[in-house]
Formats: C-alpha cells, structure tokens, sequence
C-alpha cells in the first residue's frame, strides 16, 4: 500500500464517465483495465450491461473479453441469459483479439456489418480513457458514450489505495502512451 490520495486521482483522470443515452447497442469489453490475465471483472461487466439493457438504453449487447479457460464474453453471455435477456438480443465476439486496438477494430466491423449508428460502452472503469482514445481512431465520428460501472469506489478509501490497483493505473497510463505512439507512427 502507498498511503497517499494521489493513485485515486490517477485513477481518476482515467474514467469518463459520460452520461448512458439510448443507442442502438450496449457493448461490454471485459478482461481489459486488470492487472492479472485471471480475473472476475466480467462479471461486474455482464452486471453492469444488464443493468443498462433492463433500463432501455439499447436493445441489443455485444460481449467481448479475453479468452481464458473460459472465454469472458460466454460466460458474460450465460449471465446475461440467466437474467432473462434473449439469446438472439446478445453477439459476441467471434474472434480472439491480441490488444483492445485489434478489439476496437472488430467492433467496428461488427457495427458496420450491422448498420448501427450509436453504443454505449461499458468497460473497467480504469480502462475507458485508453478505450475512448483508441477508439476515437479507430472509428472517427461514431457517437459513443462510456458509461461508468454501477460499482462505485468508496471515496474514503482514496488515502488506501492497493498495489493491485496501482499497477493496473500505470499500466494504463503506459498503454496509453504505447498506442498513440503506436497509431501515429504506423500512420
């Protein structure tokens, strides 16, 4: 532990949080914004999509997250079903990504394949910058919102923060870094 507010507010500068409107997709990136490859943040992730879908923000969801011993996005899917939200209500992500950039990419296949012309975004608090950047380059002009999880942080614990959560707000400031260097030279 580091006792100090300033990996809060690093943390901090790294989420969006635009305000959900209704658009024609619902789309949940999990496994990205954490520190390890093993993680439960697709859970929050299926909880948070559901959340937005049940309250009318948009009829149909695309799933997409890391492939593990189970791939996130079918067990993210499973959730949302058990929720009672259709199976024909939900895609996910039909191919393995390397990098929320090549993710980014499908997505935008995916929604032009489908004529959609608006998503709100829910993905790791920690990860929505790097996410609305990237995607900002990915497909200029599409109107996006990144709408913030459902689980807020405590605002006492701002002086505590752990070295877990540390880590993954370096490694989203350096991944930052990385891909707009990355996107602007190979322009």
């Amino acid at each position: 532990f580091l006792i100090s507010p300033i990996p809060f507010y690093a943390g901090n500068f790294l989420k969006v949080k635009d305000e959900p409107v209704k658009t024609d997709i619902i789309i949940g990136l999990s496994g990205y914004g954490q520190s390890s490859y093993i993680n439960n943040n697709y859970q929050q992730i299926a909880l948070d999509v559901y959340y937005y879908y049940k309250r009318g923000y948009a009829d149909i969801i695309y799933l997409s997250g890391r492939k593990q011993v189970f791939e996130e996005f079918e067990l993210m899917k499973n959730i949302l079903i058990s929720f009672g939200v259709p199976k024909s209500k939900i895609y996910i992500n039909k191919e393995i990504s390397s990098s929320t950039y090549n993710e980014l990419k499908n997505i935008k296949k995916f929604l032009k394949e489908k004529n959609l012309t608006s998503a709100n975004i829910v993905t790791s608090s920690l990860h929505q910058l790097r996410t609305k950047l990237l995607f900002e380059k990915v497909y200029k002009n599409f109107p996006v919102n990144f709408i913030p999880t459902t689980n807020f942080e405590d605002e006492r614990k701002k002086w505590f923060y752990s070295l877990d959560k540390q880590r993954v707000i370096f490694y989203e400031y350096l991944s930052i870094i990385f891909n707009l260097i990355k996107i602007n030279v190979t322009k």
